[in-house]
């Protein structure tokens, strides 16, 4: 699966390359964002988690009206849950980390405001069971308990200025149960987030 990871991203890097030398409308730019997210699925950790998602983004523009948007972007996810019981304080979080990749097909409704959507494909790297009680706590690194490869759903909007500020919203739902023996959860588990990002993107 490295393998694969590594061929996607040199060959979107040669294609970005191709493209900036030949056509204007290509752009290509960096991207940060808030994000928000949870597993869908879970009972015990049904809190949402608040972390960053940070990569690279770039935008083919093909006609006034329609434009590609492929990212590589590295996002910290997961779910949490804490809670007081009978006095004591405790704290169970899943930390899920994964390269995305998103390409998007944006629909520019009007100038610089743009509906995106399109599939996400998640690389998982590495992945941790946290919890955490009054009297101790403990770190189990659970990589085998997760399916590496995630395929998601994204369906976002974003406004780009002309002088290349960006900033946009998505919602990303897993198509895929992720699963794969977690014993803390027996049924099937997506993942689910939601962004506020910014970015800027170079012509």
């Amino acid at each position: 699966m490295r393998c694969i990871l590594l061929v996607l991203c040199l060959s979107l890097s040669s294609l970005q390359l191709k493209a900036q030398e030949s056509d204007p409308s290509f752009e290509y730019g960096v991207k940060f964002g808030l994000l928000v997210s949870e597993l869908k699925g879970t009972e015990s950790v049904k809190s949402l988690r608040s972390s960053f998602t940070v990569g690279l983004v770039s935008e083919y523009r093909i006609n006034e009206r329609f434009a590609v948007q492929p990212e590589l972007l590295f996002s910290r996810q997961g779910s949490s849950d804490r809670g007081d019981v009978d006095g004591s304080f405790f704290e169970n979080r899943i930390n899920l980390e994964y390269f995305n990749l998103p390409l998007l097909g944006k629909y520019y409704i009007k100038k610089g405001l743009a509906i995106e959507l399109g599939p996400q494909i998640g690389y998982l790297v590495d992945t941790k069971y946290k919890s955490k009680r009054s009297e101790n706590s403990f770190v189990s690194p659970v990589e085998d308990d997760f399916e590496e490869i995630d395929v998601s759903a994204a369906l976002g909007a974003s406004f780009k200025t002309d002088w290349g500020f960006l900033v946009g919203i998505r919602y990303t739902l897993g198509l895929t149960d992720i699963n794969n023996g977690f014993e803390v959860e027996t049924g099937s588990l997506r993942n689910a987030t939601f962004q506020l990002y910014f970015g800027y993107l170079f012509k």
